[in-house]
Parts: C-alpha cells; sequence; structure tokens
C-alpha cells in the first residue's frame, strides 16, 4: 500500500497497541481504536513454485489482512487463529509489504461481543500472538482450520480400546493437491517414543488426487503395551506424518501425542479407568505491563508454577488460549477445560449466532489432538443464549469429535440438560429459591467452575477480598479437596 510509513515505531511480535505512547492516554488502560501493523519482506525466486501461506495465532480484536495493497483475508474474532493464503498474491526478488489493519472497537457482533468496559477482563488489542510463514510443496497437508472440514482437515487422531496392553491409533489425514494436475499420493505415519525411537511405521494405499482437490487418508494401527498419558506421567510420542507424491516425500507434519481415555461418570471423571479428583484453578491471560502480549514462555511458565503447587486442572477462561500454553499442559499433565470466546452477553443477531458458532468448531478443530483437553465449554459462560443455540452448539460440537471422547459443559441455568457435564452454581447471587440451587441431573456430573472471587463468610461462590477469602478456605475447609472445584484467579 503507497502510505507514509516514516513515522510508524519499530515493534516486535507479539504486541499491544496499548504499549505505545500514542495509544496509552486513555482511562479504562485499553486502546480502543484502530491500529496499523506493516513489515516489508522479499521472497527469493526458489520459492516461487511453493505453497505460502501466513499463519496468525491470534489478532485482536477484528481485522484486515493486505498485501501490496490488496485486501486479502477478514477476520473477526481474536482469539483463535486463521491462515492466509498469499501464494498467488506475493512477489519473487523484490520487496513486498504486509500490511495489518487491526480494529479494537467495541463489536457486539464479534464474540464474546461484550463491551470493554463491562468485561471482567479485557481486549487487548494488537497481534498478540505468533507470525509465521509456512512454506511447502504445492501437494501439502493441510491445517485444520484451513481446510474447514467438519471432524477433518489436518491430521487427526482418535484412540480406541485403550488399555495399558494395547492401544488402536486412528489417523485421519487430509492432503490437497493444488498442482496444475493429478499426483499420486500416499501418507507413511510413524510413530516415535519420546526417545525418538520408531515404534511402528504404517504405509497408506495411494490415492490419485486431482488439482485443486483434497482427500482424507484413514488409517488405524495397534500400539502394544503404550505408555498411557495421565496427569502423573504426561508421556508423549511423537506422530510424524508424512506424504509422499510418486514416491519422493513431499511434506511432513508432526504431531505431539498422548495416548488416554476418559470418561465423565455420575461421581466424577476417570482417566484411563481411573477416577481422578479435579484441584484446578481458572486463568486468564494477560499480564501486568504487557496485557495479552506475552512470550510464550509466560504461559508456559503458567502451567509448570500451576502443577508444581498441586494443581492438576485448569479452566481456561473465557476463550481458546495460546497453543505455548496448552503445549505445556500437555507435557505437564494439567487437564484443561477449553472454553469458546463468550461472557454474559448474546447479541440477538445472525452475524453473532453464526461466529459463536464458528468458533466452537474452530476451537475444537484447533486442539483435539491434545491429550490435555478434557473438557469443552462449547456455551457462552453466564450467559442466557437460547435453547436453540444450546442445541446448535452441542451438536457442532459432537459433529467435529464424533464418539465418546469428547463432553461438553454449561451451567446447570443455560439449558444444562443438552450438554454432558453441568456447572452447580449453588449462589443466593442467582437465585433465591433453593430448588434452583440443586437442581441438577442426579445422572450426570457436575461441579463447581468458580470460588472464592467475592467475598463474604458464607459458603457463597462469588466473593472478594484477601480477608473474606482467607475466613471463606475456613468455612469451607471440607470441600477443598473435593472433586471439581475450581478456584478463581489460580496466578493471580
Amino acid at each position: 500500500m503507497e502510505f507514509d510509513d516514516s513515522e510508524f515505531v519499530n515493534v516486535t511480535i507479539p504486541h499491544t497497541m496499548r504499549l505505545e505512547k500514542k495509544h496509552n492516554n486513555t482511562t479504562n488502560g485499553v486502546y480502543k481504536e484502530i491500529g496499523w501493523y506493516r513489515r516489508y519482506f522479499t521472497l527469493d525466486k526458489s520459492y516461487e513454485d511453493k505453497k505460502l501461506q501466513l499463519q496468525f495465532e491470534g489478532v485482536m480484536t477484528d481485522s484486515d489482512i493486505y498485501l501490496n495493497g490488496e485486501k486479502v483475508y477478514t477476520r473477526n474474532g481474536g482469539y483463535i487463529g486463521f491462515n492466509v493464503d498469499i501464494t498467488d498474491k506475493v512477489k519473487f526478488g523484490e520487496d513486498n509489504v504486509l500490511a495489518v489493519r487491526v480494529s479494537n472497537v467495541d463489536n457486539p457482533n464479534t464474540p464474546p461481543g461484550k463491551p470493554d468496559s463491562r468485561l471482567d477482563f479485557h481486549y487487548y488489542g494488537g497481534i498478540y500472538r505468533d507470525v509465521m510463514l509456512t512454506v511447502s510443496e504445492k501437494t501439502y497437508i493441510t491445517d485444520s482450520l484451513e481446510a474447514e472440514k467438519v471432524a477433518g482437515g489436518g491430521v487427526f487422531v482418535k484412540y480406541s480400546d485403550v488399555s495399558d496392553k494395547s492401544a488402536k491409533v486412528n489417523v485421519k489425514t487430509h492432503v490437497k493437491n493444488d498442482n496444475l494436475e493429478s499426483k499420486n499420493v500416499y501418507t507413511n505415519q510413524v510413530l516415535k517414543d519420546k526417545e525418538g525411537n520408531t515404534v511402528l511405521e504404517m504405509k497408506s494405499k495411494e490415492n490419485s488426487i486431482k488439482t485443486g482437490e483434497g482427500y482424507h487418508f484413514e488409517q488405524e494401527f495397534t500400539v502394544d503395551n503404550p505408555t498411557l498419558w495421565d496427569v502423573d506421567n504426561p508421556y508423549l510420542y511423537s506422530l510424524v506424518t508424512e506424504i509422499y507424491e510418486d514416491d519422493v516425500k513431499v511434506d511432513e507434519v508432526t504431531n505431539k501425542i498422548g495416548i488416554r481415555t476418559i470418561a465423565y461418570k455420575p461421581d466424577g471423571f476417570y482417566l484411563n479407568g481411573k477416577r481422578v479428583y479435579l484441584r484446578g484453578a481458572n486463568r486468564h491471560q494477560s499480564y501486568q505491563n504487557i496485557g495479552d502480549a506475552a512470550p510464550n514462555s509466560m504461559p508456559r511458565r503458567d502451567a509448570v508454577l500451576m502443577k508444581e503447587n498441586g494443581f492438576n486442572a485448569v479452566r481456561a477462561t473465557h476463550y481458546p488460549q495460546d497453543p505455548a500454553f496448552l503445549d505445556a499442559c500437555d507435557e505437564t499433565g494439567l487437564l484443561v477445560i477449553e472454553c469458546q470466546p463468550g461472557w454474559q452477553n448474546f447479541t440477538n443477531t445472525d452475524i453473532f449466532y453464526q461466529r459463536t458458532l464458528r468458533d466452537t468448531r474452530e476451537m475444537i478443530r484447533r486442539d483435539r489432538n491434545r491429550p490435555s483437553v478434557i473438557l469443552w465449554e462449547t456455551s457462552l459462560n453466564e450467559t442466557p443464549y437460547s435453547e436453540q443455540w444450546a442445541k446448535d452448539a452441542t451438536k457442532a460440537a459432537h459433529e467435529e469429535y464424533p464418539g465418546d471422547q469428547l463432553s461438553t459443559a454449561a451451567d446447570y441455568g443455560y439449558h444444562g440438560s443438552f450438554y454432558d457435564v453441568g456447572y452447580k452454581v449453588q449462589d443466593t447471587q442467582w437465585s433465591d429459591d433453593p430448588a434452583d440451587w440443586v437442581d441438577y441431573d442426579p445422572n450426570k456430573p457436575f461441579f463447581t467452575r468458580e470460588w472464592g472471587d467475592f467475598e463474604g463468610a458464607s459458603k457463597a461462590l462469588r466473593k472478594d477480598g484477601e480477608a473474606a477469602m482467607n475466613t471463606q478456605v475456613l468455612t469451607r475447609q471440607r470441600y477443598l479437596n473435593g472433586n471439581g472445584y475450581s478456584d478463581w484467579g489460580g496466578l493471580d
């Protein structure tokens, strides 16, 4: 784009616009306007026959992506990443200019949709997560977000008949052909242990993929005497998915996977057939002085500290969090309740409705292979959404992850009967009728998702203040080691 950017300041990614002097004179500490980012880059001519994509892990809140003056992508929503195909837009051997327009103006149609001034957290506008340029051949493994395939796209790994003696591993791989002619393609799965030794290898049948089309390869193999992933021994295998075109390897993707099985029963949560007490906390992604623009080491440190201090679970409130945090949860054995963006708001428009369901699907597509994620909060936190929305959200979730290894969660007061796990709200703040405090399905599991964040000496769930919380701890001591109690703000 032709523009005089001589007065722009140099920044590093991750970044939030609030860090800059011209944007930090706001009353509530958050810059709620428009910002621009520009990056010049030159690609070698050897990339001319390659597939080129930009991967943004998170841009808050609404963004438009321009390359050499042309708008190539628009994204509404800051908590889930997106891919931008620049293969046919980029120039080789000369300067390209990438420009990103970021709007942090309150948008009721972008989930959560509630104005920043009325939230209990903030939208810190900017390119606040990593950005990468990926280069591949034009026969390639797609990204699960890019492909937009229900229960497909990218590499999807599931497990069945899991025990310490054997486990079946089901791998679904989506391969796209962007060449000008059909290609004969097969996949090869290589499973490696933690030390890098090959455990097994399996080749698929060859398939001809027409130009511009994609194909899902499905493979199943059995692992003998697997080391199962659990909270005390979070063992991760490496699954290397290789793509061969006419017997030449053209692409590969490595996923860290944990073989395990989960189940929710009326008496609690089971991991690999053993009951596990969930002792957890809630977590937001913001930090003092930098907002959400944290290097990967900081969310990783949070996960490590939580595990070292006795937690085995975390509710990632109220949105999908940084992949670096979830990587650390996989590695440390910290169980995750993953939440889609939502907080006390349901904008009555079709745009908002569809974007929330998009978030449901994309959240699962992004993180479905993670052993740490044991529950999907496919609801909008403390929000009076419609019965139809609850039906649509749970339907979308189970379409994206068929079978019994995905469970959804919501408050009982918000059409909880459609969900697999309920949150027990036991507080007169929500209702004066004691019947509402215990009105749950005894055939379904439940737990308390938040407590300890409003003050008072009673057994209320939502109170604040150091003295009051200390008193509350004493009055609730016998409950503290109970199953599924989530403290609010484990790292505040």
